[in-house]
């Protein structure tokens, strides 16, 4: 069975001689250069490789062999699966004796190849055939060690062939493919015989659909790069030719992904950029820093766990770990790494993951891409087809932050039970993702976690998961202080918690399918403007929860027991009041137009021990300022507890950054504000009714179970002299009265703080008169 390759340049000594070389990039990475030859002619093999070779798909189980859906086949989707080389030891440059015929012996003719060009012909068959030491000549019968089969699968040198000749046989229409390597990437003066996985290796893969197995005892198939146009004399590129990282037709807006900074590699198809990684034979450390640098690695497949990507640059130019994976490796083809990959130095350190290719690629080990310094790095960007995160039990997958296109899939899997952690140590500004999110695995829940500090600025950091849907049956986690915005028609059913910071609902599905149960451990739930929330359970968990914004809910109730929501807080932020004076909580306002807000429940319940953190930014009263100069909250129907009392915190803030501080138009606090002049608190948006409960009796008047708490807004106005209570007009609403001169009681409490301060300066005089007479009597 006869296979005759083609030099992909041209004839030496026609006009354009050389335009085809197969290149590599120097040591630099800036120049492409022809791949180096043989250094001596028939005798040796120490210039680059190439290799006549086909795809096998690893069945079901993604492992070699098995039987039935686990067997392997001969694939017949360009590049999908594990490349199985059908020769070895050929070199670049190294001049052929090509077999023009069998019978009755073989007869040879010599041809020179140059460096960057090749030209083989491929003979198996079964007996001991002669055979010339400058053809690619695979004889099993009695070939030696130059004509082994290196064998990506098993890692050794085989002989027999006999396997994969039968998955060949056995396939319908299996493509072949040309792959050339850069032997040593470091070196251009000599090239050697074995693949190094330090990254010191490249390569590229050349694969057409022409190119398909012609079974036994068809005639010889002639595989081409360059094809002679007739007449002309001048060959042309074969335009059905795919390369496995192409990169003339893919990624010219963002060079940086494919490891250079150089624009030549652009326009040159035939410049092996591939990283050659195989761990089969133990693990492997593939170390960015240590002269790689920024690089693409195609087909990822590591199963050694103690294997490594190391990344970061010490001059705060982070690197580039490109992992495309083709067309048809998907699902159970996926290609998985279960090794780890982090940032390694030490010195403002960053590496960033993207994904190319429209199959799928799975990363199950520890992730690290946590960075330290101010540039747009430490990310994972999928680019295109899918990526699955499932760190394991006790592992964690620390990033940055996420971006990708819109029409790719990230798949969060539980099985492990691990940690997806969106660090956020930068500040930056392109964290959306906008594919599709699926969640799956058998863990208790899929858990992002946003932010991985705890200051005030941490609070501000945010994910967005944009236009994309998130799917599956599986509950998702929200952990960190950080902001998870959700603004998709999401589909998932398996409910969701909020442990921590705050989810934005952007959409009226943002929170998955109806029915869905949201349950706030500690946060916050804010709802965006426009948006209602009518197919979800919203509950409070086990520790402190919060809902605001300035969307609307259907049913909630604000209250201290189980099940209950414990603060309500319109618009942006979050923030409560936790003890008087400065201890004020005011996080993530981000502006006090944002801090302010307008929230609506269709069904309100205000129960014991629930709160409303009420903010003000311009102390103007009257009905038209609620919820740009102060919050308001919005009903259709409001029922009150009986026998219970709710508390009302009042908080000022500065309206230009919205944290705590000094209102707009504070000269206001002389005067009063009483009746519908005051502050509207709660406003019934033409709703059935509210149920009293013992509360009032639905004439106009002051609310007496209402609990009134002004400490901060007072420390921060800088003023303890007004009274503030809630009264109903009557028709629905509710308003927050203040007056500038205090009822009696108050003056009482106010006149006892001013006098402490100076009752314990008393005590302390007398002590020390006390003390000083002791030691006036020991004397």
């Amino acid at each position: 069975m006869n296979f005759n390759a083609s030099d992909p340049g041209l004839d030496t000594g026609e006009s354009q001689d050389g335009i085809g070389l197969l290149k590599a990039l120097n040591a630099a990475g800036t120049t492409p250069t022809a791949l180096f030859g043989d250094a001596t002619a028939d005798t040796t093999y120490n210039g680059d490789l190439i290799e006549l070779g086909f795809f096998k798909d690893l069945g079901d189980d993604g492992a070699i062999g098995g039987s039935g859906a686990d067997a392997d086949t001969a694939s017949s989707t360009a590049f999908k699966g594990l490349w199985t080389p059908l020769t070895s030891k050929t070199t670049i440059g190294h001049d052929a004796s090509i077999i023009t015929s069998m019978v009755p012996t073989p007869t040879t003719t010599e041809y020179t190849i140059p460096n960057g060009e090749f030209g083989f012909n491929v003979v198996i068959n079964n007996n001991n055939s002669p055979k010339d030491d400058d053809t690619a000549y695979i004889n099993p019968g009695g070939a030696s060690t130059n004509y082994s089969i290196d064998d990506q699968q098993t890692g050794g040198g085989h002989l027999d062939i006999s396997d994969n000749y039968a998955l060949l046989e056995a396939a319908t229409n299996p493509l072949l493919g040309i792959r050339f390597y850069d032997i040593n990437t470091a070196n251009f003066t000599s090239g050697g015989t074995t693949k190094a996985t330090d990254g010191s290796t490249r390569y590229n893969t050349i694969m057409d659909a022409a190119w398909v197995w012609p079974g036994n005892g068809a005639s010889p198939l002639n595989m081409a790069i360059y094809e002679k146009n007739s007449g002309a004399g001048t060959p042309t590129l074969d335009a059905s030719l795919e390369f496995e990282f192409d990169n003339t037709s893919a990624y010219t807006a963002n060079i940086a992904q494919i490891g250079t900074g150089n624009t030549r590699i652009e326009n040159d198809d035939y410049v092996a950029t591939v990283t050659y990684f195989n761990d089969s034979a133990g693990a492997v450390t593939l170390d960015l820093d240590g002269g790689v640098g920024s690089t693409v690695v195609s087909g990822f497949r590591g199963t050694n766990t103690s294997s490594k990507i190391t990344g970061g640059d010490s001059a705060s130019v982070g690197r580039v770990l490109t992992l495309h994976s083709a067309a048809g490796n998907t699902g159970t083809d996926a290609f998985e790494f279960v090794g780890d990959i982090y940032e390694s130095d030490s010195a403002s350190s960053d590496l960033s993951i993207v994904k190319t290719g429209t199959g799928d690629q799975i990363l199950s080990g520890n992730i690290d891409l946590y960075s330290s310094n101010s540039q747009d790095e430490g990310f994972i960007n999928l680019l295109e087809g899918g990526l699955t995160l499932n760190p394991g039990s006790g592992e964690t997958q620390v990033i940055e932050y996420l971006k990708g296109a819109s029409g790719t899939t990230l798949t969060l899997d539980s099985t492990g039970a691990g940690t997806i952690e969106l660090g956020f140590a930068q500040s930056q500004s392109g964290a959306t993702f906008s594919g599709n999110v699926v969640l799956t695995g058998t863990g208790s829940s899929n858990i992002i976690k946003v932010a991985t500090g705890s200051t005030a600025a941490d609070y501000e950091k945010e994910q967005v998961f944009d236009t994309g849907v998130i799917s599956g049956s599986e509950k998702l986690t929200k952990s960190g202080v950080g902001r998870l915005k959700l603004t998709g028609d999401n589909t998932f059913s398996g409910g969701m918690d909020i442990d921590d910071g705050t989810v934005v609902a952007g959409h009226a599905d943002a929170l998955g399918g109806s029915g869905n149960t949201v349950t706030i451990n500690k946060g916050k739930l804010e709802v965006s403007s426009g948006i209602t929330l009518a197919n979800n359970t919203i509950q409070g968990g086990s520790g402190k929860s919060i809902i605001g914004g300035d969307g609307t809910v259907g049913t909630i109730t604000i209250g201290g027991d189980a099940n209950e929501i414990d603060y309500v807080s319109p618009g942006r932020g979050i923030s409560s009041s936790l003890t008087p004076s400065v201890k004020q909580v005011d996080l993530d306002a981000n502006s006090g137009s944002d801090a302010i807000g307008s929230f609506s429940a269709t069904a309100l319940s205000l129960n014991g021990g629930g709160v409303f953190d009420w903010q003000i930014q311009d102390f103007t009263g009257g009905a038209g300022g609620a919820g740009t100069k102060y919050d308001v909250l919005n009903f259709e129907t409001l029922t009150f507890e009986a026998g219970q009392t709710f508390t009302i915190n009042l908080m000022a803030l500065n309206s230009t950054s919205g944290n705590a501080g000094f209102p707009d138009n504070a000269g206001n606090l002389l005067n009063s504000y009483q009746g519908t002049n005051g502050f509207l608190l709660l406003n019934n948006n033409n709703g059935s009714g509210i149920t009293w409960n013992g509360w009032g009796d639905g004439s106009a008047g002051v609310i007496s179970n209402f609990n009134v708490n002004s400490d901060d807004s007072d420390y921060h106005a800088g003023n303890w002299y007004g009274d503030w209570n809630v009264w109903y007009n009557g028709g629905g609403d509710f308003y927050l009265q203040y007056s500038a001169v205090p009822e009696p009681s108050t003056y009482i409490m106010v006149t006892g703080l001013f006098m402490l301060p100076g009752y314990r300066w008393i005590r302390r005089f007398r002590k020390k008169i006390k003390s000083a007479d002791a030691e006036f009597d020991e004397v």
